[in-house]
């Protein structure tokens, strides 16, 4: 029993179960997050492929989008911060080289975004925090065209002529405790829908 009582205190004594504060969001709070997102449209046009040439053996996996979020509260109803998505994507296939020959063809996926975020925040509650985001910065997107086969030349060419990312969310915070809680967003970012951890400091 004695045990048990430490532990309780230690878990208490962290934090962890204080009492929230009166908003989930407040003045002069920082708020650092990370999530995973679902229904990137790159990758849905590499997964494609598969449909489009002559091949056996398809196989298409993707990491990703990745998302590191910082926010710093101005004030009670707006946010500034940094927004950071990552993902890559790798499909292969075997094709026909004539003379009873097989070679593997390989095209690879980089994908990552670094926007200044806006975020406005419209509730008034101590655990949920509704919120619509904007964004606009840096975007970068590589794509490449592979085989084993001799004297190759890849004929894929995707110049990332107009590094200029945006993103435009729907989401809400729901804090847990005063330090820890999750979000979700929907929308136009580098993922359709996204959802994470947030810590509060």
């Amino acid at each position: 029993m004695k045990i048990k009582l430490i532990a309780l205190s230690l878990i208490v004594s962290t934090g962890l179960f204080n009492p929230l504060k009166s908003q989930s969001f407040n003045t002069g709070d920082h708020y650092a997050s990370l999530g995973y997102g679902f229904g990137n449209f790159g990758n849905l046009v590499a997964q494609s492929i598969e449909n489009d040439i002559d091949n056996t053996n398809f196989t298409f996996s993707s990491f990703g989008p990745l998302f590191l979020k910082y926010e710093y509260a101005v004030d009670d109803r707006f946010g500034i911060g940094v927004s950071f998505a990552y993902l890559t994507g790798s499909g292969s296939w075997d094709y026909d080289g004539g003379n009873n020959t097989v070679y593997q063809g390989k095209v690879d996926r980089l994908g990552y975004n670094v926007n200044l975020r806006f975020n406005w925040h419209f509730g008034n509650h101590d655990i949920i925090d509704p919120y619509l985001g904007i964004g606009a910065g840096y975007r970068f997107n590589k794509w490449e065209l592979s085989s084993n086969e001799p004297n190759f030349e890849s004929d894929l060419d995707i110049p990332n002529f107009f590094p200029f990312g945006m993103e435009f969310t729907i989401g809400s915070r729901f804090m847990f405790s005063e330090n820890l809680g999750a979000f979700v967003e929907v929308g136009a970012a580098r993922a359709v829908f996204q959802f994470g951890i947030t810590s509060r400091f």
